[in-house]
């Protein structure tokens, strides 16, 4: 994915800002440390965590959420057909979205790459020492990446967490989204 995104800034006229959500998150500070130079700045949006995701924040992601949640998320990455409550019910959405923007998103849910979210368990990166403006977002309601997570991802960079209230973890398509958005403008 890193050399997916390479590609595309490299062929782009000018240095783009780059947001990286959830898993892209990821994706994004691994690019930071191998070329901060040809981008302008970075969002990391509802970010995975600095360091890979390691047994202590499958717990902490666990307890948070409740058992029926959590089986439609693995259902949902593994590919397998979800039904729109349980859509809601996952800790991407964690009952923020109404039934029909479930039933919406749930039509274009697509299965996560099993090697992608593996390598997400490893540290992806050692390089904090990045110069050029971060931005750190999320929500203290998110059922992924908790406030606590955003925190300490904004202080590997050096930087201060910007935290919302009530969204989701899919904070783009929360009902609140303007907020976020304003933020990244």
């Amino acid at each position: 994915y890193v050399e997916d995104v390479r590609t595309v800034v490299d062929a782009l006229p000018r240095a783009p800002v780059l947001v990286g959500h959830s898993m892209g998150g990821a994706i994004v500070q691994q690019y930071l440390a191998d070329d901060e130079s040809s981008i302008k700045a970075a969002v990391l949006l509802a970010s995975a965590v600095p360091g890979g995701l390691g047994t202590a924040w499958m717990l902490r992601t666990a307890l948070r959420n409740r058992p029926r949640g959590m089986r439609a998320a693995r259902d949902v990455t593994r590919g397998r057909p979800v039904a729109a409550a349980d859509v809601a019910a996952t800790p991407f959405f964690g009952n923020r979205i109404d039934l029909a923007g479930a039933r919406r998103w749930a039509a274009l849910l697509q299965p996560e790459s099993k090697a992608a979210v593996a390598h997400l368990r490893i540290p992806y990166t050692d390089r904090y020492d990045v110069r050029l403006p971060i931005l750190v977002l999320g929500s203290r309601a998110d059922r992924l990446f908790s406030a606590y997570d955003v925190r300490r991802t904004a202080a590997a960079y050096g930087v201060e967490a910007v935290l919302f209230d009530d969204l989701c973890h899919d904070m783009q398509l929360d009902p609140e989204w303007e907020g976020p958005a304003r933020a990244i403008l």
